[in-house]
């Protein structure tokens, strides 16, 4: 048997260091061949390792020797650049653009280009290379322009190694606006402008929006633009003025002005006017409506809408009504009088009054009267009326008979006036019913009619009722005792001649009214006479002191014709009705 000498065979063993290019370190744990190794980067990078075509950062990765490192080409250290910063032109005017440029350097590996952020989007420009920003409004001052070296590093870390800078756009003055002062309740601001009180200072501040700052003029004008105050407030206005005030807002771009506030200046003693819409207008705030006509009278002040004024009236009675229009239905005499007006808002209290004074035609409260007269002697008959106005004419008449002798119209006193009709002496044919008729201008279709009836004054004292009479015979009677018992009846007969002789024999004067509880009517022929027959207890009547004494001397011759009296009297008012 022979043998065979054994089979060789051939092995290829290639040693590799646990280290890799690309600046990767691998520091060994062991010096043997099968060491492990931890891989990492220098200060300041990162290991980068590519996944799927993508860099990702490899902060776990180490080196076994056993086998060999088959993505040790794909690994490498990276880092963003040591300094950056941004130059150009960023101070520019509105509606221009800004240059900039990117300087960076140290990135590894080296960048490949530049990306700009601005206004939420990104622009890449080549390294180097002068970015161009949009045209620049107003709205991009202090705005921040940033750029960033793009490598694997600045890649991944997107918000890492960024140099920025900020815009300064320059504009002119926008948004201009002026504002009022209005801390005193005298500055009031409605809806065209503002209201000032003449009293009051009125003071304003300017704002805008600008760069650089503005500088403001705060312009007063009365008419135009030529003819304004300039000045930061304003004072001394003139009442009842109106004026415009506006800011001016200035920088070395431009200028703008603020929007236009119209200033009403309201003065400080503000006058309370009355218009009235009846048919009589208001002189001197005094009117005169007629009876019964309804009256309207407005009360009312200047800026009463803009100031919200109330109104308070005061009635002659102290009622009060809160609007500014009074309304009197059909007027009367009672409504006469002051009224008062009175406004209140926030620029004061004011007030005025105003007279009503009501007009009516000639009127007393009684239709007749009787005046009594004695025949021989002189007569008097007053009636006594109101009217407004006065009465400015008569007439007085018996039957058909117009009488124009003896009467006339006493001037006017607080409304009163009188109608007298006066006789030097009464004769019988003065007896009897007269009809007076008083009329006012003012009331051509309104006259006043009433009767008076002219008595005998004798008649009168006839009618005297059978008591008093009595009263007479007993005083008589009484008398006549104490004559017959005085021992010296010359010495009593010569003081009763004294006593006649100190008495007067002036006519007497009659002042009677009727009394409606004692007043009787007869009609004949369609006309109705009015008969007084108050007792005669109720009137005053005189006579001479020899008339006086002789009735008590003839007391009672009076009582024995007490009926033939009675009777002469019905003949006399019988012979009145037949006339």
């Amino acid at each position: 048997m022979q043998c065979s000498p054994s089979p060789s065979y051939s092995v290829n063993i290639i040693l590799k260091d646990c280290r890799a290019t690309n600046q990767v370190n691998v520091t060994s744990s062991k010096s043997e061949y099968n060491s492990v190794g931890s891989v990492s980067c220098s200060s300041g990078s990162e290991l980068f390792y590519k996944v799927s075509g993508s860099l990702v950062v490899d902060r776990t990765t180490t080196c076994n020797a056993y086998a060999e490192w088959t993505n040790i080409h794909n690994m490498q250290c990276s880092k963003g650049p040591n300094t950056t910063s941004i130059i150009g032109n960023y101070t520019v005017q509105a509606g221009s653009t800004a240059s900039l440029e990117c300087i960076y350097s140290g990135e590894v590996p080296a960048a490949t280009y530049t990306r700009f952020y601005f206004n939420q989007t990104t622009t890449n420009v080549t390294k180097s290379s002068t970015w161009e920003s949009p045209p620049l409004q107003a709205s991009d001052n202090n705005k921040v322009v940033e750029c960033q070296a793009v490598n694997q590093y600045t890649n991944y870390f997107n918000q890492s190694h960024r140099a920025n800078i900020t815009l300064n756009v320059t504009y002119a003055p926008q948004n201009v606006t002026i504002e009022i002062i209005s801390a005193s309740p005298h500055i009031l601001k409605v809806t065209s402008g503002y209201k000032i009180r003449s009293d009051h200072t009125l003071s304003t501040v300017c704002r805008s929006n600008s760069n650089p700052q503005s500088i403001y003029q705060i312009m007063y004008c009365l008419t135009d633009i030529a003819n304004c105050l300039n000045g930061q407030t304003y004072n001394g206005v003139n009442p009842n003025t109106t004026f415009s005030v506006f800011c001016v807002a200035k920088n070395a771009i431009g200028q703008a002005e603020s929007k236009k506030y119209l200033i009403s200046v309201v003065p400080t003693a503000r006058t309370v006017k009355f218009h009235h819409s009846g048919s009589h207008s208001i002189q001197n705030n005094f009117v005169q409506p007629p009876i019964h006509e309804s009256v309207s009278i407005l009360c009312n002040i200047e800026y009463q809408q803009q100031l919200n004024t109330t109104f308070t009236w005061k009635l002659p009675n102290n009622t009060l009504r809160t609007q500014p229009m009074l309304y009197l239905a059909s007027v009367s005499k009672e409504d006469t009088g002051i009224y008062t007006c009175t406004t209140d808002d926030a620029f004061g209290r004011y007030s005025s009054q105003i007279h009503i004074d009501v007009l009516y035609p000639p009127e007393t409260r009684n239709i007749s009267i009787i005046c009594h007269w004695a025949i021989g002697t002189a007569g008097e008959c007053i009636v006594e009326f109101t009217s407004n106005p006065k009465a400015d004419s008569f007439i007085l008449k018996m039957g058909n008979v117009f009488i124009t002798s003896g009467v006339s119209l006493t001037a006017q006193q607080h409304k009163t006036q009188q109608f007298i009709f006066r006789k030097i002496k009464v004769s019988e044919t003065d007896f009897g019913i007269y009809q007076l008729t008083l009329t006012s201008n003012i009331f051509p279709h309104n006259a006043f009619v009433m009767n008076i009836t002219i008595a005998s004054l004798y008649n009168k004292a006839k009618e005297s009722d059978t008591g008093y009479v009595t009263i007479i015979v007993a005083l008589s009677s009484i008398t006549a005792v104490i004559i017959i018992s005085l021992a010296t009846v010359y010495y009593w007969k010569k003081t009763r001649n004294a006593k006649v002789a100190e008495s007067t024999s002036t006519p007497n004067r009659i002042y009677a009214t009727i009394a409606d509880e004692h007043r009787n009517t007869v009609t004949t022929n369609g006309i109705t006479h009015v008969y007084e027959t108050t007792p005669a207890s109720l009137y005053t009547f005189a006579e001479t002191s020899e008339k006086r004494q002789a009735n008590l001397e003839g007391g009672n011759k009076n009582v024995s014709s007490k009926n033939k009296s009675n009777k002469q009297l019905t003949n006399y008012h019988q012979n009145n009705l037949n006339a």
